[in-house]
């Protein structure tokens, strides 16, 4: 691929771990400036330092919770004053109910685990996007690339024992397209992207972490997220799927 010019700025929001990790350091390999969000101050120095071993030619960090309203109107201000605009930004951040366990069922789940899925998957989601698209309508392009969820091997079916977790993910879907649809004219593509299971920790072995047969690395997402910035300007991609190959014998693994 090709490199990026010196002055394209890439903002990953959850880039210190998983699936934001590896995209924050596939676009650092292509130069330009990465900058990553994250809320803890020991991961983001540590993520810097990679992205600027693997060659962007500006790494920066912020330190926010995306489900802060503040935090991401803190965001956006910085991202004015700091690194002038951004081309791209990537949200890639997740919340389960259950821990390590069997997420619980409905009748099982309590109001804050349900709230906090919902802050983080979705809340998350439209204050990140807000702090940011008004920077890329007055400049007439940008994109941003949503991280949601395949959820089952069939797509978008939901899973049982995971009622917060799929409700959030149809959901991010959903505003995907509409804010799409809304500053499509302005030169700003928005796109849900919805992978299928992947190797990351956080939902190993619950129910989210079903029969795909097989599963991806964070490596695999983040290509399909450079592929999809590298289509021509004219063109866009709705809600594409990414699933793992089936495997016989294959492991289980989430995102």
């Amino acid at each position: 691929m090709t490199s990026l010019p010196e002055d394209h700025v890439s903002v990953v929001i959850g880039g210190t771990s998983g699936i934001g990790r590896a995209i924050a350091m596939a676009f650092a390999g292509r130069g330009g400036t990465v900058a990553v969000v994250g809320r803890n101050e020991g991961r983001l120095d540590a993520t810097v330092a990679a992205l600027r071993e693997a060659g962007a030619a500006r790494a920066e960090s912020f330190r926010a919770d995306a489900s802060r309203p503040e935090d991401m109107d803190a965001l956006g201000a910085w991202c004015r004053e700091r690194l002038g605009h951004v081309d791209l930004l990537a949200v890639s951040i997740v919340a389960t109910t259950g821990g390590d366990g069997l997420p619980p069922q409905v009748k099982d789940l309590t109001l804050a685990d349900w709230q906090n899925t919902i802050d983080v998957n979705l809340h998350g989601i439209f204050l990140s996007n807000r702090a940011i698209i008004p920077m890329m309508v007055e400049r007439g392009s940008g994109q941003v690339i949503n991280i949601g969820s395949a959820l089952s091997p069939a797509g978008m079916k939901g899973q049982p024992h995971s009622s917060a977790y799929s409700a959030s993910k149809f959901a991010v879907a959903a505003f995907s397209q509409q804010v799409a649809r809304e500053v499509e004219e302005d030169g700003v593509r928005v796109t849900a992207i919805l992978p299928g299971a992947v190797k990351t920790p956080l939902i190993a072995g619950s129910a989210i972490d079903a029969a795909f047969g097989g599963s991806m690395t964070p490596e695999s997402v983040a290509t399909a997220v450079l592929e999809l910035t590298g289509f021509l300007h004219d063109a866009k991609v709705l809600d594409p799927y990414f699933m793992p190959m089936r495997v016989r014998g294959g492991g289980r693994a989430g995102r």
